[in-house]
């Protein structure tokens, strides 16, 4: 019964203006001519059934695969869909499998899991560390050839060995989504979160396993060659042997501290660790967050930690691994830069990566931490992150997104700029600043100043107005560079460039996406739903083909594709049909025309009933038409009037209905005889009670109103359950075949307080049969009345 499943739980007023809002066919606004109507990836197309969930979407550089994270007909894991062919394939099983990165043909596909990656079952008890594979697409699932682990020794295929501390939250080695594979498919970043024998053997001391690695160490796998590279090396061995950063590196954690809800009402858990390490397309560069910055990178004065904890503060780190072993690790956002001139100590640009910090010494720090970008946190706690709401990795939000050279790095921060007052949080001390945009260009010899580029800012210092000023959530940069994508309920930008060039949202409370055209210098929102309006859940994530012009995103709407019903998170895919070359003269005319969403050709419906003994019908129909509606009994004896029914002869006299049906007789519409006592008034079986009908102008929501005739008035005030029936809806347009569906539903009992409909109500458009009058007068010499009461 349909796509309304919520509708009887509304008051009929409400229920009609939610229909009204969610489910009208009408063309797209013109706000959405820039991107092509959305097509959804997560679904089966086998079986026709949508994934009870799905997000973490990575795109192939070619833009012909998605990877996603979710679960198909029951079934976890990382699967990717071919959308040229449509066909949906699974990457691993497991309900830990997740972060999926794709390489540029679609051919391999990176993930974490601590599970059997062909199977989905337990490795092992509680204390199993997870691991990074590579699934080479090409290989039948359970092959020998499927799977590579990523997580392993250098110049060996054997995983690390882990020696997790009591206690910890994580074991093993994690990818981040998305950005953790390079276009070859051949070289994975991905961080260590336990001490481990990255760069030398554990040894038993005391019956426990030590290692000397130190945990939240960010490595690099050729899996080809079986050659794994520590990044995060102190600054002391650049050149040499790489040294692990003693107290970690990177800032890493799990995915979730727990399970989480299905809209089907079960629940599972995310991947079991999550990682912050980024490597682009090409290979040459690794970034990430990093944590105790003074041993990775140079800086003119230490960061400020709070009660000594190595990742109270951290901010993204950038290491061009393809210059060799001594390749410094560079500072992204702080202005004391070594590669560009006057750095340090004075260089100009860069951001306060310490504002809420200045004047205060580590043990009275009480202040609320920033949710992302470079931050402190508050005293006693690991990192300033709490378990992600809904799906989704919540450190991917702080992962650095790489262009495919390297050279360009969107992420998000917090801080302003030099300059700006740091105390501005205290007009809310509860709420957390919000974070900001930034694309970072890191060409050596550029100070801090040319190299960091704003694409978004606070419309207020009030950081409780969610309108103007609510965090950036989640960002991704195309591999060319070019464009940004991020998702935010901010509906004021007041930038410009980037200009928004869509309408503005009327209010927050949904997590739209925006994509920045950084050669335009143009904001426009891609979120548009088809039927015109924004998107009516969160976008949650999203990835980009290699040129920019694909965009796959996973939110968990209803109205980017018509018909979706699942109330879960789904995987979606758009174009850009039209953008500006590059900046220029600007001018304004008009859009191109609005792409038409394809509808399909067919209806459904819901019966909701009404009090006084109707059903009100509400039917979508795709287009132009005549939609008709005919409820017909589903018993076998029906109400037609008071008494059990005589057959009158030919000559005017009645006779005893079992004679009449003996000769093949039909009992009669109406009798005026009274009801026997005892027994309840019938009719035949299959009697048509209520019919309806209406036009459609286009595709709309039509409702119909289903009176039953007053014959059947008597069975409706004394049926305790209703009347039963079968309603037939048919919907008939010029140049289509008629479109049917039958619904099973019951005139509702009704007391009797109530009166037929009359003209209060649209009766239905049809008039009952009635017997013709006899032609010959009668034989007892009396004149006939007619119907007017006159006389022959």
């Amino acid at each position: 019964m349909g796509q309304f499943p919520r509708m009887r739980q509304l008051p009929r007023t409400r229920r009609l203006l939610a229909v009204a809002l969610l489910t009208t066919l009408a063309c797209c606004a013109s706000a959405r001519a820039a991107f092509t109507p959305f097509a959804l990836v997560s679904a089966d197309p086998a079986g026709g059934l949508e994934a009870d969930y799905a997000y973490d979407p990575a795109i192939s550089g070619g833009g012909r695969y998605v990877a996603f994270t979710g679960s198909v007909t029951s079934q976890p894991g990382v699967y990717r869909k071919d959308l040229v062919t449509g066909a949906l394939a699974p990457v691993a099983l497991g309900t830990h499998a997740g972060a999926p990165s794709v390489s540029e043909d679609g051919r391999y596909v990176s993930f974490t899991t601590d599970e059997n990656p062909a199977t989905g079952a337990a490795s092992g008890g509680p204390g199993v560390c997870s691991s990074v594979y590579v699934r080479d697409m090409q290989q039948p699932l359970g092959q020998p050839g499927a799977f590579t682990l990523v997580s392993a020794r250098d110049g060996s295929v054997e995983g690390l060995a882990y020696s997790p501390p009591a206690g910890a939250r994580t074991c093993g080695s994690a990818a981040a989504a998305r950005v953790a594979l390079s276009a070859d498919g051949s070289t994975v970043a991905f961080t260590v979160l336990s001490p481990s024998d990255l760069t030398g053997a554990c040894e038993m001391q005391e019956e426990t396993l030590k290692c000397p690695t130190p945990e939240d160490q960010v490595a690099v796998r050729d899996w080809k060659a079986q050659r794994t590279t520590l990044v995060s090396a102190t600054r002391a061995s650049l050149g040499g042997t790489p040294a692990p950063i003693p107290r970690g590196a990177a800032l890493a954690g799990p995915t979730s501290s727990g399970q989480i809800s299905l809209p089907n009402g079960g629940s599972t858990e995310l991947a079991v660790g999550a990682s912050t390490a980024a490597i682009s397309a090409d290979g040459s560069t690794v970034a990430w967050m990093g944590i105790d910055v003074a041993e990775q990178a140079p800086v003119a004065q230490p960061p400020t930690l709070v009660l000594n904890y190595p990742d109270s503060y951290a901010e993204p780190l950038w290491r061009r691994i393809a210059d060799g072993s001594g390749a410094l690790t560079r500072r992204m956002l702080a202005g004391d830069d070594p590669s560009a001139p006057q750095c340090p100590p004075a260089c100009p640009g860069g951001l306060d990566l310490e504002w809420d910090t200045q004047g205060i010494s580590g043990s009275e720090y009480t202040g609320t931490a920033p949710q992302y970008g470079s931050y402190t946190s508050q005293a006693g706690q690991s990192n300033g992150f709490g378990a992600g709401a809904g799906l989704g990795d919540p450190l991917a939000a702080v992962t650095p997104q790489l262009s495919a050279d390297g050279m360009t790095v969107a992420l998000l921060s917090t801080q302003p700029d030099y300059g700006a007052d740091p105390n501005f949080g205290l007009f809310n001390a509860t709420v957390p600043p919000p974070a900001n945009a930034f694309v970072v260009h890191m060409a050596p010899g550029l100070t801090r100043a040319q190299a960091i580029r704003r694409l978004t800012d606070w419309a207020s210092l009030d950081f409780g107005n969610a309108e103007l000023d609510s965090p950036i959530k989640n960002i991704a940069l195309s591999p060319d560079g070019t464009r940004v994508a991020f998702t935010t309920e901010r509906i004021a930008f007041p930038l410009a460039p980037p200009a928004l060039i869509t309408p503005t949202v009327s209010q927050a409370g949904v997590t739209q996406l925006y994509e920045a055209n950084l050669p335009g210098g143009t904001l426009a929102m891609v979120s548009f739903g088809y039927d015109g309006q924004p998107a009516n859940d969160g976008v949650i994530a999203t990835a980009f083909s290699a040129d920019g012009k694909t965009l796959a995103l996973s939110s968990a709407a209803t109205n980017l594709v018509y018909g979706v019903v699942n109330e879960g998170s789904d995987v979606y895919v758009t174009e850009e049909i039209h953008s500006p070359p590059a900046p220029g003269q600007q001018s304004v005319g008009p859009l191109p025309p609005d792409p038409v969403a394809e509808i399909p050709w067919n209806i459904s419906a819901t019966a909701s009933p009404s009090p006084d003994g109707s059903l009100d019908l509400y039917v979508s129909v795709p287009g132009a038409g005549r939609l008709s509606a005919s409820a017909v009994s589903a018993i076998s004896r029906l109400a037609a009037a008071g008494h059990r029914p005589h057959r009158t002869t030919k000559r005017g006299h009645a006779r005893p209905a079992r004679a009449a049906q003996r000769r093949g007789s039909h009992t009669p519409r109406r009798s005026t005889a009274p009801a026997r006592r005892g027994h309840r008034p019938t009719a035949p079986r299959g009697t048509t009670i209520a019919r309806a009908a209406a036009n459609a102008a286009g595709p709309d929501v039509i409702e119909l109103h289903l009176v039953p005739a007053a014959r059947y008035d008597a069975l409706l005030q004394s049926s305790s359950f209703g009347l039963y029936t079968t309603i037939a809806i048919v919907f008939t347009a010029p140049g289509h075949p008629p479109v049917r569906i039958t619904l099973r539903a019951s005139f509702p009992h009704r007391p009797a307080i109530y009166e037929v409909p009359k003209s209060g109500y649209p009766l239905p458009h049809y008039r009952l049969p009635r017997h013709a009058a006899p032609k010959h007068k009668p034989r007892h010499g009396k004149r006939r009345q007619t119907r007017r009461g006159g006389h022959r």
